[in-house]
């Protein structure tokens, strides 16, 4: 069996979840990864402070609705990069941190995914399912924990952004929710900006719930918002 060191196993995770970019301070620590990136197609954006490092990285996440990730090294480094990644757990930003330690060894790793609350550790990889883990729409289901959806035997493949919007009508089957709320609660605006930002996203999650042979659960209510409902 070939071996692989841990650089081309976190490379080979990041492309196995769709990572394009990686937003990084090149330096020793780093040295592994950085090396496995381009045989895994992901781009390294060099950056010049790690602060700049994890804005870049939420920046890209909320704009794009990929994941974005960024990497700075132990001290200071990840002292100085606090800051960016405590403004993307609190907009639900998909951004991960990896704070390597001496010698390339992940002493912590920080995923504001998907959740308001911080999950620091092996924790965050390993969580206990409960009762509000999986949720259910007529044939529509969302595991929270796996991350998958799926319409009867259907899998549907979300992306982090369109996973937090479906997440937030499951919970509100049946509400009519505006364009306005769902820019606060989703997204975490505070001022509602002047963007079709919603209506973007809300179409591609539409095509991929609703296939054209398919009773539709995403509805569109012009001029007021949209609802989902189970199908008749």
């Amino acid at each position: 069996m070939a071996k692989a060191d841990g650089g081309e196993l976190i490379a080979r995770v990041m492309r196995e979840n769709r990572v394009k970019y990686c937003f990084a301070i090149n330096g020793g620590h780093l040295f592994p990864i950085l090396g496995q990136l381009r045989n895994h197609d992901i781009k390294l954006i060099h950056m010049r402070h790690e602060q700049a490092t994890a804005y870049a990285a939420d920046a890209y996440a909320r704009t794009s609705g990929e994941v974005g990730v960024c990497m700075v090294t132990a001290g200071c480094g990840l002292t100085n990069a606090v800051t960016g990644l405590c403004v993307a757990g609190l907009t639900n930003s998909a951004a991960i941190n990896q704070h390597f330690g001496p010698r390339g060894v992940v002493s912590d790793v920080i995923f504001p995914v998907y959740s308001r609350a911080q999950h620091t550790g092996t924790s965050a990889l390993f969580q206990a399912k409960s009762r509000d883990t999986v949720l259910r729409v007529g044939p529509l289901e969302l595991d929270l924990i796996e991350h998958t959806a799926k319409r009867r035997d259907r899998a549907i493949d979300l992306r982090p952004c369109e996973f937090r919007l479906l997440k937030y009508m499951m919970r509100r089957e049946e509400q009519m929710l505006t364009r306005a709320m769902l820019l606060e609660e989703v997204w975490n605006y505070k001022l509602v900006p002047r963007t079709n930002l919603v209506d973007v996203h809300m179409g591609k999650l539409r095509r991929k719930v609703d296939e054209p042979h398919e009773l539709q659960m995403i509805h569109n209510v012009r001029g007021v918002g949209f609802l989902l409902r189970a199908p008749a």
